[in-house]
């Protein structure tokens, strides 16, 4: 797995007072240079709210010279020992920095989320240790980080899909205001992205075409950080990388970390609208002076009836103590904002998981697992494949492909496929874990073998039969639970 992109350095000229202002110039050139996913040191400078504070930026492990103090909108507080933890330090030791962040947005805000705490020194170059990237251990550490919560894209994302569309068409019609309308509008711009995010996923008809199979499993997310890789030598690598499945899931989380920070501040339920505000005095009735021999007319106090005047109806009687539906609402919002993250965050767990597996491999085999979510008239689907190619051997010269594809078919239902190439000869194998689907397979292998040989490929075996499907077996084989207290 491959680092996200990080900050170039920002020189190595002599770096301001700790304190000192940022010029809007170095504050805008900062924001351009800034991309969602990178990692930037930090030592702040002052705290404004938990939340709110002026820090210092530079690259991970840069040794180019800190930027002027900018300000930065933090997913979490503040530890309370940050800006202690900082005070020591000087820009011009060797020292790392206490605070480590990732960029979540940069517009309209800069946005930044605190990732890990480091208070040891930077480690040396070296030789890879046994804890390193890509070690049994590191592996293990990712495993146990992402599998745990990670979410199948496929039946997320469509239920994503039905719960927005839902809330929208079930949002009762009253009269605008501008909370209703940040609200609206955010629903509105959450489904219109899900919507053209299920829209560029492939359809049965194009995964039943070798060429488009092919581009859409490229499209996985699986590959997404070797297409950057390819993207910043040549930039005409990039044009395909907003169709990337990773690539649309973390855009996709950045517009909901946005739209977190953008939640109006409206009262909380049980508070009425103008609470903490002056009262307008200006509208308000003022006593009138009392009378001589009549005592005075408290504030607030209905006044007398006259003299053969009809009674004044009571006013109606209030509950303002009821909370209403509009002041449920901002936490309704949040907890629905807070919901979909963790939906998107399960998914990109997912596609992390994947990769993982795609690095666990065994010498001499190259692996690739991936979830390929696509669309039919009954809704989304998945397509779980593991892609292998194992090196020729003895008396072969020819490497062995193979793939082993795991879907449920409305009409088939569970359905366990295992293709094997090797010479330009293949073997297949499709087991059904129904039995009415296995015999459905069965009744059309003939058909199945001639598409196949119009296709010029050499059919050497071609099987079908009923096998009740077992679970996958879990990711990692070592413990993903330390026993240790």
């Amino acid at each position: 797995m491959s680092e996200p992109t990080r900050l170039p350095p920002s020189g190595s000229g002599a770096n301001p007072p700790i304190g000192g202002r940022a010029l809007d110039s170095t504050a805008n050139a900062l924001t351009g240079r800034l991309q969602v996913g990178m990692q930037v040191e930090l030592m702040p400078a002052r705290s404004i709210t938990p939340e709110l504070i002026e820090t210092r930026l530079r690259p991970v492990g840069g040794t180019g010279g800190w930027t002027n103090s900018v300000r930065a909108q933090l997913t979490t507080a503040l530890p309370a020992n940050g800006l202690q933890a900082t005070a020591n330090e000087r820009p011009g030791s060797g020292a790392m920095p206490t605070l480590r962040a990732e960029v979540v947005a940069t517009s309209p805000t800069l946005v930044l989320k605190l990732v890990s705490v480091a208070d040891r020194p930077m480690p040396m170059p070296g030789p890879p240790t046994a804890s390193g990237a890509g070690s049994r251990e590191w592996l293990g550490q990712q495993f146990r980080q992402h599998w745990p919560e990670s979410r199948p894209v496929a039946a997320t994302l469509d239920r994503i899909a039905v719960q927005l569309a839902d809330e929208i068409a079930g949002t009762p019609i009253t009269a605008p205001t501008s909370a209703t309308n940040t609200e609206t509008n955010g629903r509105l711009q959450l489904q219109r992205a899900v919507t053209t995010l299920i829209a560029q996923l492939a359809t049965v008809t194009e995964l039943t075409d070798p060429e488009q199979l092919a581009t859409a499993v490229s499209r996985s997310g699986v590959w997404l950080e070797s297409f950057l890789a390819q993207a910043a030598i040549d930039p005409a690598h990039s044009n395909g990388l907003r169709l990337d499945l990773k690539a649309q899931l973390l855009t996709l989380a950045q517009r909901l970390r946005v739209q977190e920070t953008r939640t109006p501040g409206l009262p909380p339920p049980g508070v009425p609208a103008a609470a903490g505000r002056r009262p307008d005095m200006s509208a308000a009735p003022q006593p009138s002076p009392p009378q001589t021999g009549a005592p005075p007319t408290p504030v607030g106090a209905p006044a007398a009836p006259r003299p053969g005047a009809p009674p004044e109806p009571a006013p109606p009687v209030t509950t303002g103590d009821k909370p209403t539906e509009a002041a449920h609402r901002p936490a309704q919002d949040t907890h629905r904002t807070a919901s979909l993250a963790r939906d998107v965050e399960g998914m990109l767990k997912q596609v992390v998981t994947k990769q993982l597996q795609s690095l666990d491999n065994t010498p001499g085999q190259t692996q690739w697992l991936l979830e390929l979510p696509f669309r039919t008239p009954s809704g989304l689907q998945a397509l779980e494949a593991d892609i292998r190619r194992e090196q020729a051997r003895g008396d072969t010269q020819h490497d062995t492909w193979s793939m082993r594809l795991r879907l449920d078919l409305p009409k088939l239902g569970p359905l366990n496929v295992v293709l094997t190439l090797c010479n330009e000869r293949l073997n297949a194998s499709l087991q059904a874990g129904d039995p009415d689907g296995a015999e459905q397979i069965k009744q059309h292998l003939g058909d199945l073998r001639a598409r196949l040989e119009a296709r010029e490929i050499q059919v050497a075996s071609l099987h079908a039969g009923h096998r009740p499907l077992e679970r996958p077996p879990p990711p990692f084989a070592d413990p993903l639970v330390r026993e240790q207290a």
